[in-house]
Parts: structure tokens; C-alpha cells; sequence
């Protein structure tokens, strides 16, 4: 789907607003500049667009209706927002745990008035974790060669 929507970004910076945040995706410590920030923001809203109107293509079709372009694009901007807050949250709570990384016990606790999503995602941090251990413990037991 073909949408055209306005895409800008707020300064929101590191914790101090200033431009000490890193690349995550360069082995290189290179401080990210703030006009690299808003590309990669822009970058990031643009998917989300592009993903939404696929799925609203996907249920217009499914079900015999139409979605607007402006419907399309306030909910891919809501989407977005709602996952900057989810980000924020989990942020928040593995800074308040001493913890500079969100782990699976932050997720869960963002997810605490959702019973079923909470459920869900127990379920599956229980399967990782059981297959981590399962592959310590085989790399423990394997003979040395």
C-alpha cells in the first residue's frame, strides 16, 4: 500500500537529551548524531506504515471492506507511539532494576494487565529458557576433542 504520510521526529536524545547514544548495528563505538537518530526514526515509522496498510490490505480483502488512507496512517502513527511507550516502560524498568539490558521479567511486567498477552509470553520465555539450558547443558557434557 502506497500511503504518503508525513513522517517527523521529535529530539528525544539519550537520558540527558544530549548525542552520546551508539549504533547498535556498528562494532564501532561511533556516537549517533541526532540527524542519524531521525533517519533511523524515520526509517522505523515508515516500516510500521508499510506494514499496517499491508495488514489492513490483508483484512480489506479478507472481509470486504476499505480502510481510508488517513485510517491507515493514524494507525500506524498510533502504533508506533504505543510501542515508543512500551519502549520507554521497559526501559524504565530495567534501569529501576540496576540492569542496563530489558530482559523477559520486564516484558512481563509491562504486560501485567494483559492477562492472555502475559500468559502467552510466560509460556514462551519458559521454552527459551529451558532450551538455553538444554544447550549449556550439552556443551557441559560434550568431551573435549
Amino acid at each position: 500500500m502506497d500511503l504518503d504520510l508525513e513522517l517527523d521526529v521529535d529530539d528525544q536524545g539519550g537520558e540527558d537529551g544530549g548525542e552520546d547514544d551508539v549504533h547498535e548495528d556498528d562494532s564501532l563505538d561511533i556516537p549517533a548524531s541526532l540527524e542519524d537518530r531521525k533517519v533511523r526514526a524515520n526509517r522505523l515509522k515508515a516500516a510500521v506504515l508499510w506494514t499496517v496498510g499491508n495488514i489492513c490490505d490483508e483484512e480489506a480483502n479478507e472481509r470486504s471492506v476499505t480502510f481510508s488512507r488517513e485510517f491507515v496512517a493514524v494507525l500506524a502513527l498510533l502504533t508506533f507511539e504505543h510501542a515508543e511507550t512500551i519502549a520507554g516502560d521497559l526501559e524504565a524498568f530495567s534501569r529501576h532494576a540496576k540492569r542496563n539490558t530489558v530482559n523477559g521479567d520486564d516484558v512481563l511486567l509491562q504486560m501485567r494487565n494483559s492477562p492472555e498477552i502475559k500468559q502467552h509470553l510466560s509460556a514462551m520465555l519458559e521454552t527459551i529458557m529451558t532450551e538455553k539450558k538444554s544447550a549449556i547443558q550439552k556443551r557441559k557434557n560434550k568431551p573435549p576433542t
